[in-house]
């Protein structure tokens, strides 16, 4: 077999494990969107589960230390990494959130235009919120760590 054949096949070969990693994250991802939206009562729509996961970890993001953000995001699985760093900026000191009704409406102020109706009533944005923990918990270290990093009005959704 020639060089150039044995390095084309090689190439192939890389090709198909990379796609294979992608599948088996976006199929991970997609699973736990499933959870999420049926958590938040809307089996079918993965879109809204999507939106609110992406508010809530925004949230979740800007109101921890860097310390915690690498902590948290070492336990996540990457397709939730991806959602988790999104858009950063970066800040020294992280927003003060003392109580869990500050912590949504820190969300609500996050949720910009359809996004804003996921958390148009403060009884959607206690679901939202509460959803996204639950099933978070279930992912990280069986909710261990994260709870440990959280403050203690995260911690009783999660």
């Amino acid at each position: 077999m020639k060089k150039s054949s044995t390095c084309y096949i090689k190439s192939l070969k890389i090709i198909a494990m990379g796609a294979h990693f992608f599948n088996k994250h976006a199929q991970e991802g997609n699973i736990f969107l499933s959870d999420l939206a049926k958590e938040l009562g809307e089996p079918d729509n993965l879109q809204k589960a999507e939106r609110i996961l992406k508010v809530v970890m925004h949230t979740l993001r800007d109101r921890i230390t860097l310390e915690e953000s690498f902590q948290f995001t070492a336990q996540l699985p990457l397709f939730l990494k991806e959602v988790y760093v999104s858009e950063w900026k970066y800040r020294k000191s992280p927003v003060k959130i003392k109580h869990i009704n500050e912590f949504i409406e820190t969300a609500k102020m996050k949720a910009l235009g359809t996004v804003s109706q996921d958390f148009a009533h403060d009884e959607s944005a206690v679901l939202a919120v509460k959803s996204v923990f639950k099933v978070l918990g279930r992912y990280v270290s069986a909710g261990i760590c994260f709870r440990r990093g959280m403050a203690g009005y995260i911690r009783q959704f999660a």
